[in-house]
Order: structure tokens, then C-alpha cells, then sequence
């Protein structure tokens, strides 16, 4: 039997069809490659926020901080201020007024007879005085100045510290509150999810009558229960979202992802030998120490006004005006000395010396009150700390117990063994026991702040000098 060739070749119309079809074919993987390869990309390039992230965007939105900031800087220049005191004073004067009287007078020559009249018009009188003077003694009030100036920028820059400090506490305690929230959300979320399913089996297993109402009615209550539980910590975890998207300066829609999670290694606890490595990190103790020095130099500048004030000055005049000739120009120069000394003010110097002592006396026995209860707070956090830990590692034991339990309960129920009551609340002792290893690991984390808070020291914002 002979074959045609023509039959196996294909004609010109099928040809034309078939390269539509691979062309549409292979515009459609390129689109579905397009599309693929954007979704990989937008999930990768999702942006996320992470702790330290958060602490820098709010320490460059936080007025708070700004401002104190600002007050730093401007108490510099009150040590400027009062170097000044330093040197000597440099004055300029002058005065000019217009007159148009005109002054006549006779000289007599005595029993000769000779007599000259003379006229005077003081037009346009000038006067121009340049003075220099300096204060020679001041018996400490030039000093006691400049030392109460640097405590009062020692106290803006405490200031400055601990408001950075407590920024950083509340931004990370808003973030893991955030992380908290939302862990817990997603549990208790599949938790509901898992109840909606379980439940609709138990009502169709009690509608074919081979369970009691009161087994339908426990799990209904359990999801109801498990409802409300999940809508109260969506709220929770819209409020924490508010109050960080706050913190950061920023709107709650452009919030991004949070990238760490409640992992306590993301803090750094400090460690120290002896207790004078924290002292120094303690603005409520530098504070005191601060204001008791300050306290002490406005006492010097007290007990200086019991001593006279010596100072120099010399200055030199021009006039004009006044004179025979009016087209003269006088200069007088002169060089003196001036002593003042307050003899008797009603006792205003020993009232404000009386108040300067006691004040003295409060804020150093402030000092060694805070002395002492620091030693007692840190202690009492260390042994908060290793409770915590402790608590996290019984609590991991038993959630490893909890899943054995559950994987038995599921064998159990497969063969007929356990009810479906029973492998409830085996299901409920596992999801408690997630939900409490959470907890435990977030108050770990807030007592890990709360040591930071007392040592004072934070490594994250570079405080560690």
C-alpha cells in the first residue's frame, strides 16, 4: 500500500495554527513567570521593623527629647555667661542735645577798669565717654557663678539621659506588646478556628442523636468563650499598634511588619563586679550629688556679700559745648577706684544662708538614701530574673508533656477509646500550655526592662561610658 507524502507534511493552515497556539502558550508562562516572580518580590521586599529600628525613628520624632536637647544647648551658653564675669567691662556713651540760649558775661579786670564782654553759645553740645572697669575681688561670687552654671548643665544633661532612657524603655516595652499581642492573637485565632470545626462536628453528631446536649452545649460554651477571647485581644492589639505608631511619629496604616520576636537574647543585660560601676549610671543618684554641689556654691555666692566689692574703672571724655570757643574739643580722662561694702541688709544674708544649709543637709541625706536602695533593687530584680528563667523552663517541660499527652488522646480517640469531650481538653490543657510559655517569655523580657531601668545601663543607645 503506498503512503502519500503530502499526508505526513502539514499544509500551510495548520502550520499557521499551531505557531498561534505556541505563541499564546508562551505568552501565558511569561505572564504567569511575571506574576510569580512580583509576589516572591513583594514578600521579600516587605519592609519590616525591628526593635532597634523603632527606638531610632522615635528618638528622631519624640519632641520630648527634642526639647530637652535644645535645653542642653542652651545651658552651655549659661557657662559662658558667667566666665564673662571674668573680664573687664568696656563702655561706650554719648549724648547730644541742641540749645539756643545765648550766654553773655563780663570779665572785670579789677580797680583798672578794663572790662571785656564776652558771649557763649552752647550750640549742638556733644558728649562722648568711653569707660573701662573690672572688678578686683569678689570674695567667690565670680566662681560660686560659674560653678552653679556647669551643675545646671550637668542636670540638663542628666536630664537629656534619662529622658533618652525612658524613650527607649516605653518604645520597647510598646514593641513587645505589640509582639505579645499579636503571637497570642494568632494562637488564640487557630484555637477558635479549631473550636468552629470541632463544634459543627459535635452538633452533627448530636442532631444524628449519638451525643448528649450537654456535650454540644460544653463545646459551644468553649467557643463562645474562645470568641470573646480573640476579639479582646484584637483590641489589645489595636491599642498597642496606636501607642507605638505614636512613639514612632507615625500613622498606624504605615506601621510596618515587626521583625523580632519575643526572644529575651534581643536585650542586653548588664553585668557588673561591684556596685560603684552603677552609681554612675543613675541620673536620680547624679542628680542629687549635682544639686547638692549646686546647692553648696550658691552658698559661696551667699557668704561673698558679707565682703566688700573692690573695682577699678578709668574712662575718658570728649565735650564740646560750654566753652569761650565752641568749636573746642575737651577730653577729660579719669582713673579711680570704687569700694562698696553692705554693712547691714535686715538679716536677708543670714536667712538665705540658714536656707542653704538645710537644703544641703536634705540633698545629701537624698544621696545616701538612694545609695543604699540601690544595691536592694538590683538584687531584688537578679532574683526576679532567675525566677522568670526558671518559670520558662518548667513551663517548656510541661508543654512538651502537654504535646505527648495530646498525641496519645489522638490515638486514643482514633480507636474509640476517649470521647470527644475528652480529647477537648486535652487539645485545651496543650493550646493553655503555648499560651503560658508566651506569657512567661514577655514577662521575661519586661522584667529584663525593668532591670535595665535600675542598673541604668543601656548599651543599645551607647550609655555604656
Amino acid at each position: 500500500m503506498r503512503i502519500s507524502s503530502l499526508n505526513l507534511i502539514p499544509s500551510v493552515g495548520q502550520r499557521k495554527n499551531v505557531s498561534i497556539k505556541s505563541r499564546r502558550i508562551f505568552l501565558l508562562i511569561f505572564i504567569t513567570f511575571l506574576l510569580s516572580t512580583s509576589f516572591i518580590y513583594a514578600q521579600q521586599s516587605e519592609e519590616k521593623l525591628s526593635l532597634h529600628q523603632a527606638v531610632a525613628m522615635a528618638f528622631a520624632s519624640d519632641n520630648n527629647l527634642m526639647a530637652t536637647e535644645a535645653y542642653l544647648r542652651a545651658s552651655e551658653y549659661d557657662i559662658r555667661q558667667a566666665k564673662s564675669a571674668y573680664l573687664p567691662r568696656l563702655d561706650l556713651n554719648g549724648s547730644y542735645s541742641h540749645w539756643s540760649k545765648v550766654n553773655e558775661f563780663t570779665i572785670s579786670a579789677g580797680t583798672m577798669g578794663i572790662q571785656q564782654h564776652i558771649k557763649t553759645v552752647a550750640d549742638n553740645p556733644a558728649n562722648i565717654k568711653l569707660g573701662l572697669s573690672y572688678d578686683l575681688y569678689t570674695f567667690g561670687r565670680r566662681p560660686g557663678s560659674v560653678a552653679i552654671a556647669r551643675a545646671e548643665n550637668q542636670l540638663s544633661s542628666l536630664r537629656y539621659r534619662n529622658v533618652k532612657k525612658d524613650l527607649f524603655d516605653t518604645v520597647a516595652r510598646t514593641y513587645f506588646a505589640v509582639v505579645f499581642a499579636s503571637e497570642s492573637l494568632r494562637m488564640l485565632q487557630k484555637e477558635k478556628n479549631r473550636f468552629e470545626h470541632i463544634y459543627q462536628i459535635v452538633k452533627n453528631r448530636f442532631q444524628q442523636e449519638l451525643i448528649s446536649e450537654f456535650d454540644l452545649l460544653q463545646t459551644q460554651f468553649r467557643l463562645e468563650i474562645y470568641k470573646k477571647t480573640v476579639l479582646e485581644m484584637s483590641n489589645t492589639l489595636e491599642m498597642a499598634r496606636l501607642n507605638l505608631a505614636k512613639l514612632l511619629g507615625t500613622s498606624i496604616d504605615m506601621l510596618p511588619t515587626l521583625s523580632d520576636s519575643l526572644d529575651s537574647g534581643l536585650l542586653i543585660v548588664p553585668s557588673f563586679e561591684n556596685w560603684d560601676e552603677i552609681y554612675p549610671r543613675r541620673e536620680d543618684y547624679l542628680k542629687a550629688i549635682t544639686s547638692a554641689q549646686k546647692a553648696k556654691s550658691a552658698k559661696k555666692i551667699i557668704k561673698s556679700a558679707y565682703f566688700p566689692s573692690v573695682r577699678v574703672f578709668t574712662s575718658y571724655d570728649w565735650r564740646n559745648g560750654y566753652q569761650p570757643d565752641v568749636n573746642d574739643i575737651l577730653g577729660n580722662f579719669t582713673v579711680g577706684i570704687n569700694f562698696n561694702w553692705l554693712l547691714f541688709d535686715g538679716f536677708t544674708r543670714r536667712a538665705n544662708m540658714s536656707k542653704q544649709n538645710y537644703l544641703i543637709k536634705a540633698l545629701n541625706r537624698t544621696v545616701d538614701d538612694i545609695k543604699l536602695s540601690i544595691p536592694f533593687q538590683i538584687k531584688t530584680l537578679q532574683l526576679s530574673l532567675e525566677n522568670d528563667s526558671l518559670r520558662i523552663d518548667i513551663q517548656k517541660q510541661a508543654l512538651s508533656l502537654a504535646q505527648r499527652a495530646m498525641a496519645i488522646a489522638q490515638k486514643k480517640y482514633d480507636i474509640g477509646d476517649l470521647t470527644m469531650i475528652e480529647l477537648l481538653e486535652a487539645e485545651n490543657q496543650l493550646s493553655q500550655a503555648e499560651l503560658e510559655l508566651l506569657k512567661l517569655r514577655y514577662k521575661y523580657i519586661l522584667t529584663q526592662l525593668d532591670f535595665k531601668k535600675v542598673s541604668g545601663i543601656y548599651p543599645e543607645i551607647g550609655d555604656i561610658n
